[in-house]
């Protein structure tokens, strides 16, 4: 019985752990959204975020080069459009989600609300209206599935109900 005891405690202590090192992961970094998927990624099935590290190990690999070819170009491009978005916690783990546009008329404006993480699923809260119809905003909220979760990237599958 006392074994069985010690190995419930134990087990438990595990699941714990692993709680705090996947909130740590998520705390710790900026993320935004993956290259190739970066419009519309909040109404998409499958989220992918990387880490802004991510991106800057890419950039310095590129800077390394002597000669650059025109997919080097159009990453260094891109990168630089990545830091527009950005999902980051205060020091207080609230949610900041910050996206500039040089001109947002006309634009569809998302507003990420929540990213909580519980039991391997995130639940994900935002809210969308387009630009100058601040009484037509609509808010959503969706469960995902954690398919990769590290210090470069998370991915998401959306769980169909």
């Amino acid at each position: 019985m006392k074994f069985i005891l010690v190995f419930i405690f134990c087990f438990l202590s595990f699941l714990s752990y692993a709680q705090i090192d996947t909130l740590s992961i998520l705390h710790k970094n900026i993320w935004t959204p993956k290259k190739h998927i970066y419009t519309h990624w909040l109404e998409r099935d499958t989220i992918n975020l990387k880490s802004l590290k991510y991106y800057k190990k890419i950039e310095d690999s590129i800077f390394k080069k002597e000669d650059l070819s025109q997919e080097d170009i159009n990453d260094l491009i891109a990168s630089v459009r990545f830091e527009n978005e950005k999902i980051k916690f205060d020091s207080i783990n609230n949610l900041k989600h910050i996206l500039y546009m040089s001109c947002p008329v006309g634009a569809t404006m998302y507003n990420l609300k929540s990213l909580k993480y519980k039991n391997g699923q995130v639940d994900l809260n935002y809210s969308v209206r387009n630009w100058s119809q601040n009484e037509k905003t609509k808010h959503y909220s969706f469960n995902y599935k954690v398919i990769i979760w590290n210090d470069d990237e998370i991915l998401l599958s959306r769980i169909k109900i």
